[in-house]
């Protein structure tokens, strides 16, 4: 998907996404113009002399008005010609002199610019200065010394003022106005330029849309799980996970009081609830007429949220009067135990491992959701899970039960996962949004490919609820609200 051209739609959905940056690179663009513009940038003031330039000493003599045409040619050439000379050494020299200016013949030079007016005989002398006086002076002065110095060089023609020139009450730049437009048009369209880049560069998954584009809508979407952060400190996703991370570091992976919050329970929030009702009722329409369908949920990597989903899952079949199996099969690292605040064992492994016959299937609080815990952490896991054991045990569950959901280790990590492929009815691949690298994902789908696994779909976890059609995760919170 990314790295690929974006069409309109993505266009328009990354703008009203991106809303907020691009106004406040607008504003701050605007400012540091109008910054710069207003207090950094001296003011200058411009003025101008107009000069009319003609062929011959005798176009000054009033008792010959004629004009021929042949004249006119010749004066508009001139004109270009006294440019140069208004700009040569000798003619700034000598304003220089006359005004006393501490500056070299190049600074004036600068100050100065000639131009013909529509091709005429007519040049306008504009000069700029950060003293509105001093610019005046320079342009009067060389209109003073100028026709001595062109009739001295040209020795044909002459020079006479038409206007000569006043002093500018208000500075000609900087246009602060203009400035202030053109860095609040700047910042939106570098802000717009980096938005897009970073847009077509990033492989992160963001939506279900793009999701389900990326694998050519063969593996469906099962349902998008909006952030499930309840209490204040933990409505920034990212922080949560990085204070949780830190936990993990000191004091092994552990479930605190935050996550076990994120269980589904009758009085969460009403678009949390319905994004499970909906994800419930699509795995029940794929399996319509199988008696007891088994789940496997996995992800990529860790830290995608696959088993608060896992329980989440297994909650709403049970809230919908479903008899529910939630089965621990995490050998390697078991957590859900922790979340019903329970001991590990005895479970799975003494099960499988023949340890124990009788197999000790928990009662939640949950009406209807029953547990099976991992048991003693075996050495090894996944021979345990490939034993004949599973499958018969598997069997035996069905019989008691109307769904089962089993939380697995990772399939990026481990392939326990895809061991007990022939036993299950297919695997829930939890996907965790602005984190999930496409070429993850698509390396996990393909390893369970390998194992000809029934991917019954994608669940995109996490979907930030800060804007966008996820706001309120679609029309669910206008009805949530009645």
């Amino acid at each position: 998907m990314r790295g690929k051209n974006i069409a309109i739609r993505d266009i328009q959905k990354i703008l009203l996404r991106k809303s907020r940056s691009i106004v406040l690179s607008a504003v701050l663009g605007g400012l540091l113009l109008w910054g710069i513009s207003a207090l950094l940038l001296p003011a200058m003031y411009t003025t101008a002399a107009s000069l009319y330039i003609y062929s011959s000493s005798e176009r000054q003599q009033e008792d010959n008005p004629d004009i021929t045409s042949s004249e006119l040619t010749a004066s508009q050439q001139l004109a270009d010609t006294c440019g140069v000379i208004i700009q040569s050494n000798s003619v700034l020299g000598k304003v220089i002199e006359k005004l006393g200016l501490s500056i070299s013949e190049e600074q004036l030079r600068d100050k100065i610019e000639v131009t013909t007016v529509n091709e005429t005989e007519v040049i306008s002398v504009s000069v700029s200065d950060t003293s509105p006086k001093q610019a005046k002076n320079i342009a009067n002065t060389i209109a003073d010394v100028l026709p001595d110095e062109f009739e001295r060089v040209v020795k044909a023609g002459g020079v006479e003022v038409v206007d000569y020139a006043e002093e500018p009450d208000k500075p000609s730049s900087p246009n602060i106005p203009l400035n202030t437009f053109a860095g609040v048009l700047a910042g939106i369209l570098i802000s717009c330029g980096v938005i897009f880049l970073r847009e077509y560069f990033d492989t992160r998954v963001r939506d279900e849309e793009e999701l389900s584009e990326y694998f050519n809508y063969e593996i469906p979407v099962l349902g998008v799980i909006p952030s499930l952060e309840e209490t204040a400190e933990d409505k920034n996703p990212k922080r949560s996970r990085k204070r949780n991370e830190k936990n993990s570091k000191s004091k092994g992976k552990r479930v605190i009081l935050a996550d076990i919050k994120k269980m589904l329970k009758s009085d969460s929030p009403f678009r949390i609830k319905e994004s499970y009702n909906l994800v419930r009722a699509k795995l029940l329409f794929t399996t319509r007429g199988e008696k007891c369908p088994v789940y496997v949920v996995t992800s990529s990597r860790s830290d995608e949220g696959k088993t608060i989903n896992s329980i989440n899952m297994a909650i709403s079949f049970a809230m919908a009067g479903k008899k529910t199996l939630l089965i621990d099969a995490d050998l390697r690292n078991p957590t859900l135990h922790k979340y019903f605040r329970v001991s590990s064992n005895p479970g799975l492994s003494e099960v499988l491992a023949r340890i124990q016959k009788e197999i000790n299937v928990i009662r939640t609080e949950q009406e209807n959701l029953f547990f099976l815990r991992a048991g003693e952490i075996p050495p090894n896991p996944a021979e345990l899970l490939e034993s004949p054991f599973f499958g018969q045990l598997l069997e035996h569950l069905e019989e008691k039960f109307d769904c089962i959901f089993i939380d697995m280790p990772p399939m990026g990590i481990v392939a326990d996962a895809a061991i007990v492929n022939e036993h299950v009815t297919g695997y829930i691949l939890v996907v965790r949004a602005m984190e999930m690298e496409y070429a993850e994902i698509k390396w996990t789908v393909d390893k369970l490919k390998s194992f000809n696994a029934n991917l019954v779909g994608f669940l995109l976890n996490d979907v930030s609820g800060s804007g966008g059609k996820y706001s309120e995760y679609g029309y669910y919170g206008y009805y949530g609200a009645k």
